[in-house]
C-alpha cells in the first residue's frame, strides 16, 4: 500500500459523496487506503459513507458514538496510516484532478529529501471558483516558516502530501494537548522547520466555503476565537523556532487589526 487518504465527516449529507468519489477516481499506478471518520453525524452522512465501505474493500470507517470534534476525529484517523505516504480531503471539499496523488507521489519518490508537497487549490463559494493564490509568497514552489507564520501562503489541507516517516518523526500532538483549533497549521509549521517544502504547479483540489464554518463566520464570538486561536499558534511555534523581527513586528500588527475587525464587525467571511 503506498498511501492513506483521510476523510473527515460531520453532517456533510449533500457533499460527501462528491467527495468520496473524487477520491475513489485517482488514476494511480499503485494501491492507496481511505480512512473516514464520521464524528457522529446527525443526518444522511454516514449510511452514504458505509454504502461505500460496502462497495469498496479499501475504505475504512472510523464511526464515532458521540461528537468528539474535528481534531479527534484527525488523531484517531492518524492511528490508521498505512503506506508511505499520507493524503487529505474533507468531504466538504473535493479533489478536482484525477492524478493529482500520482503526480505528487511521483514527484515525493524523486526527491526523498521533501518531507511534504502540496499544489494550487481552487475555492467554491455559491457555484462561483475562484483562484485564491497569493502572488509572491510561493517563489518557483518553494516557502518558508517565516511565510507560514505571517499566513500569507494559500497553502490548504486538501492539497498536502506528507511523507508519513517525516510525519511519524516530528508530529507528537504536543499541540493537540494544547487545544489549538485547528490541525493543520501546525502540522505545516512544524514540518516546514523540520523539512524540505514544495509545490506543485497544478490546480488539484477544489476547498468550498458553506455558510458559517470555523474559518468562515459573521459571529463576532466565532470569528474572536478564531482569531486568538491563531495568535496562540504563532505564539507558540514562535517561542519555539524563533522568527525574523521583520515577521514579528508584521504578526503583531496583523493580530492588533484582527481584534479591531471584531470590535468593530468589520471582516471579510
Amino acid at each position: 500500500m503506498k498511501a492513506t487518504v483521510i476523510m473527515t465527516c460531520y453532517n456533510h449529507e449533500k457533499t460527501v459523496e462528491k467527495a468520496i468519489r473524487s477520491v475513489l477516481s485517482q488514476k494511480t499506478d499503485f494501491d492507496y487506503h481511505i480512512v473516514i471518520v464520521d464524528d457522529c453525524s446527525t443526518d444522511g452522512s454516514l449510511s452514504i459513507i458505509e454504502r461505500y465501505h460496502k462497495e469498496e474493500a479499501r475504505i475504512s470507517v472510523i464511526q464515532h458514538v458521540e461528537n468528539m470534534g474535528t481534531m479527534q476525529s484527525y488523531l484517531n484517523a492518524f492511528n490508521y496510516c498505512i503506506g508511505e505516504y499520507i493524503f487529505f480531503c474533507e468531504t466538504d471539499d473535493y479533489w478536482s484532478s484525477v492524478d493529482k496523488i500520482q503526480q505528487q507521489i511521483n514527484y515525493m519518490d524523486k526527491n526523498p529529501d521533501c518531507g511534504f508537497c502540496t499544489h494550487r487549490v481552487m475555492t467554491r463559494k455559491n457555484d462561483t471558483i475562484i483562484d485564491n493564490s497569493l502572488p509572491g509568497e510561493i517563489v518557483n514552489g518553494h516557502t518558508t516558516f517565516d511565510n507560514l507564520l505571517r499566513g500569507n501562503n494559500s497553502i490548504y489541507a486538501q492539497s498536502y502530501c506528507i511523507r508519513r516517516s517525516v510525519f511519524n518523526r516530528w508530529i507528537n500532538f504536543e499541540f493537540f494537548a494544547r487545544h489549538f483549533n485547528v490541525f493543520d497549521y501546525p502540522i505545516v509549521l512544524e514540518l516546514i522547520h523540520r523539512t524540505r517544502f514544495h509545490q506543485l504547479d497544478f490546480y488539484g483540489a477544489i476547498f468550498c466555503i458553506h455558510g458559517e464554518s470555523i474559518t468562515q463566520t459573521r459571529k463576532r464570538s466565532k470569528r474572536l476565537k478564531l482569531v486568538l486561536g491563531y495568535a496562540k499558534i504563532r505564539a507558540y511555534y514562535i517561542l519555539k523556532f524563533g522568527c525574523k523581527p521583520s515577521t514579528l513586528v508584521y504578526i503583531t500588527y496583523r493580530f492588533t487589526r484582527d481584534i479591531l475587525s471584531v470590535v468593530l464587525k468589520k471582516w471579510n467571511g
